[in-house]
């Protein structure tokens, strides 16, 4: 599971090198195409969850092609690095406390991120079951 989306949504710092969220798009996606290719690498033939949020969600609606376009260089770094699914998961939508450094999640909201992912991929058997089971 890869929660990509977490460098657009917290604020950037005035000390960071970049002014706006979107100037971290080409950063964003050679670093992430360079982990799909590692992952590709190590576990040929494996399934990807991505954290990203519903169309709706981005705001400024005027962010929404860009972070579509972004989508479909996901998809493309993927299939190149030999990943078999690459999945698109909504982001948790229950209270966060935020209680790790610089805004990240604590303990406690990590576990409750990390059940609603456990659901999501038990209802998708076609991410963990042997190619051969899979219809």
């Amino acid at each position: 599971m890869i929660a990509a989306l977490t460098d657009f949504m917290i604020a950037l710092r005035p000390d960071e090198r970049w002014k706006d969220p979107l100037d971290l798009i080409p950063d964003w996606t050679r670093a992430l195409a360079d982990l799909l290719g590692q992952i590709g690498r190590r576990s040929p033939g494996s399934a990807v969850l991505i954290e990203w949020p519903e169309e709706a969600d981005i705001q400024p609606p005027e962010y929404r092609k860009t972070f579509a376009d972004l989508r479909a260089a996901v998809i493309q770094a993927g299939r190149h690095a030999g990943i078999r699914t690459i999945l698109f998961a909504p982001p948790y939508r229950g209270p966060l406390e935020r209680t790790g450094c610089g805004q990240h999640g604590g303990l406690k909201d990590h576990r409750a991120i990390a059940d609603g992912l456990i659901g999501y991929i038990e209802a998708r058997p076609e991410l963990w079951s042997e190619p051969e089971k899979r219809r």
